[in-house]
């Protein structure tokens, strides 16, 4: 199974997280989801973004940034610097609840009240080596 995952920082250095929808265990996240079968990753990561948040990104705001492969899944980071106003996303209501911008702080007060999703609390300290300048693309 390949899954993407997909940071939006905006020029603040806040990062987008989104409550989930009560049905999909209610924790705060980062904008994830599977590729389907035969379909190109990034392609993939657009269609989640368009899914979730209903916005459109272009190919070429898409940075992957970390690749790796555990067991039979393979995962992809990729991260969008972009402005982008909390009014414009059109939640998938079925997944996400609500979006915001959080910094560092904010992001880490979530984990520490076990309000984030546990799985991407690792992409989560990978992100923050990418922004750190310690991962290079």
């Amino acid at each position: 199974m390949h899954i993407v995952t997909i940071f939006f920082q905006n020029y603040n250095n806040e990062i987008l997280v989104q409550k989930r929808s009560k049905e999909k265990n209610g924790k705060y996240g980062i904008t994830s989801g599977h590729i389907e079968k035969n379909e190109e990753v990034k392609i993939g990561a657009m269609r989640e973004i368009k899914e979730e948040l209903g916005i459109d990104i272009e190919e070429k705001d898409l940075k992957l940034f970390f690749n790796t492969k555990i067991n039979e899944n393979e995962y992809n980071l990729y991260y969008i610097k972009k402005d982008i106003e909390i009014d414009r996303f059109i939640l998938q209501k079925e997944e996400v609840e609500s979006v915001k911008w959080c910094n560092q702080q904010e992001v880490e007060r979530l984990i520490k009240r076990n309000e984030f999703f546990e799985t991407q609390i690792e992409a989560l300290n990978i992100f923050k080596k990418y922004t750190e300048g310690s991962i290079k693309i």
